[in-house]
């Protein structure tokens, strides 16, 4: 038997208490698809009857909490377990906040055992219909985090069992049948996966015609262009593909719009907005049940992200699209956009499979490099569709830039250059890292660690910005042994890819002060690369992040803007950037 961790919390149930105060024309012919292919699933409401008062344990544990003592809030919760235990005086409000506990520490086994002793405890039989629901969701969100699927899927049937037909909340009904989704997919089980994804969109294109709505719709649709991807289905995969690319562009537009009046907005106080809408239609019962919900609550973001002038009739000087570093995800290049979009350019920035937007999304969450090339190689003709003139740059950084680096040597007539900032495979502390991954690869090759507190250390010494990557809500810093060893052996393959690469301009940056990888295997790459058009800048004082940091480096943008305009096509017309 598996040794169990001590119980612990994270800080994030600290700003989840914050909350506690105790859409766009779609493609007609998937909406016609959608309405022709289920009926409605909804009938009655049901509503639970109000939050149960905190008992005195809750309220010294939510005290303890909301002041930040998450130690001390953690002992409380073992220490009121046990007793509890041994005085066999077990209720549904220590078990929810045991089981939370283990949850976070990533004893989803134990988690789910403990959440299953709830429906056997004599005096919670009569649980109500919504409160059933919501525990064998949760039962299938352990199972789902401990790579079991099959348990999984069976939990989140029973949950759709004990629902029925009533109306229980579009986002808890949505959240069932895109657990069937997720669990399917990630097991290659397409048609199985196509009822749920169905009635899934169904209930997304209920709220599509609000803006909150548009983001999980288009996800929605996503699955559907997958799964029938999966089931060869051209006709369906290009219908719902289109349908996506519509509400993807429609949402891009708009959040670069709000962001040139509003600023940008902190993806945690989006968060918080769309969880209390959430808490309110879900309604938790116990301060448990509320952590649980406020910890598994998944925000639908954009895998793509731009920054470009909101007056269309300003033309760009050129379109750069970036690839985030390992651990990273879009958001990571907002500093570098906003300068370059203030010198005339126009950026936009995509979450590489398995990070960022993806890691919400079921059955997504793996590392997908082969499909992360034909996302760019898609980005890069959506954005030539909307500015047919400007030259396009694909910029990578780290893993990005031997991303952009494989995605030139396959797509080489698409791009005007490409830029890798380094793109190196030769890791500094190699050997701990091997060691590292190879003790938890005996805990179980799937089973995710978190890395992303050493790869940060290394990538940058400045406290601030290790502090900002481990607490980014789509940073990835847990990765499993299995995505190591992958990640590993793409990396290497690089530089046959460097060879590949005979015309399309180059350009790579490398800093002296880079700890994380080493400056020569950035060198090598650069040797390898056919093309006779390749530039290398290197940084004496630069860190491993180069682009994807807040003290963006004046001369080296310079520099870039320079390369670029050299190597943007002739004959482009004036250019009016705004000054």
């Amino acid at each position: 038997m598996r040794q169990q961790k001590p119980f612990a919390l994270s800080a994030l149930v600290v700003t989840a208490l914050s909350i506690i105060p105790l859409q766009f024309p779609f493609d007609a012919g998937a909406q016609s698809e959608l309405n022709q292919s289920l009926p409605p699933v909804s009938a009655a409401p049901v509503a639970n009857s109000g939050p149960k008062p905190l008992s005195a344990m809750e309220t010294e544990i939510y005290a303890l909490l909301e002041a930040g003592q998450t130690a001390e809030a953690d002992a409380k919760i073992e220490e009121a377990y046990k007793q509890a235990r041994h005085s066999k005086n077990l209720d549904s409000s220590i078990l929810f906040l045991a089981a939370f506990s283990q949850f976070n520490d990533e004893n989803y086994g134990h988690a789910a055992t403990i959440l299953k002793e709830i429906q056997e405890l004599p005096g919670e039989k009569n649980l109500s219909l919504k409160d059933q629901v919501i525990l064998q969701r949760l039962i299938a969100e352990c199972y789902y985090r401990d790579r079991n699927t099959s348990e999984a899927l069976k939990h989140f049937n029973l949950a759709l069992i004990c629902a029925g037909s009533n109306d229980i909340g579009t986002s808890l009904r949505g959240e069932l049948e895109e657990g069937l989704v997720g669990c399917n997919l990630a097991e290659k089980r397409y048609q199985e996966a196509e009822a749920p994804a169905l009635r899934f969109a169904q209930l997304m294109q209920a709220n599509s015609n609000q803006l909150s709505g548009l983001c999980p719709f288009f996800w929605a649709n996503v699955y559907l262009a997958e799964t029938y991807k999966g089931l060869g289905n051209k006709q369906k995969h290009k219908l719902y593909s289109a349908t996506a690319a519509g509400l993807l562009k429609t949402l891009m537009t708009q959040r670069n719009e709000i962001e040139a009046t509003a600023g940008n907005v902190p993806l945690r106080i989006v968060r918080s907005d769309f969880l209390k809408d959430y808490m309110d239609e879900t309604q938790p019962q116990s301060l448990g049940e509320y952590l649980w919900l406020a910890t598994t609550f998944k925000l639908k973001t954009l895998p793509i992200i731009g920054w470009r002038d909101p007056d269309l009739s300003v033309k760009s000087k050129a379109i750069i699209v970036a690839v985030h570093g390992m651990g990273l995800d879009n958001r990571a290049f907002t500093p570098f956009a906003r300068e370059m979009k203030r010198r005339g350019y126009s950026v936009f920035a995509i979450d590489v499979r398995g990070f960022g937007s993806w890691m919400a999304v079921s059955g997504n969450e793996n590392i997908e490099y082969k499909d992360s090339f034909g996302d760019i190689n898609n980005l890069v003709q959506l954005v030539k569709a909307g500015d047919p003139t400007a030259p396009v740059f694909l910029l990578g950084e780290s893993m990005g830039g031997a991303i952009a680096l494989n995605t030139a040597s396959r797509y080489p007539d698409q791009l005007s250059g490409v830029i890798a900032s380094v793109p190196s495979a030769e890791i500094l502390q190699a050997r701990r890292m091997s060691l590292t991954v190879a003790m938890h690869f005996l805990k179980g090759p799937n089973k995710p660690f978190n890395v992303g507190k050493q790869i940060a250390a290394q990538a940058t010494a400045r406290p601030e910005m290790r502090q900002a990557w481990q607490t980014s809500l789509k940073a990835k810093n847990e990765l499993s042994p299995k995505d190591m060893m992958k990640f590993a052996v793409f990396m290497r393959r690089t530089e046959s890819h460097c060879r590949e690469i005979t015309k399309t301009p180059v350009l790579m940056v490398q800093g002296l002060k880079d700890k994380l990888v080493k400056a020569q295997g950035t060198y090598d790459l650069f040797e390898a690369v056919k093309s006779d058009d390749k530039t290398m800048i290197i940084v004496g004082n630069a860190e491993h992040l180069i682009f994807e940091t807040d003290n963006q480096n004046v001369m080296v943008l310079d520099s870039l803007c320079s390369w670029i305009d050299e190597h943007s096509a002739p004959g482009q017309p004036a250019i009016n950037a705004k000054k």
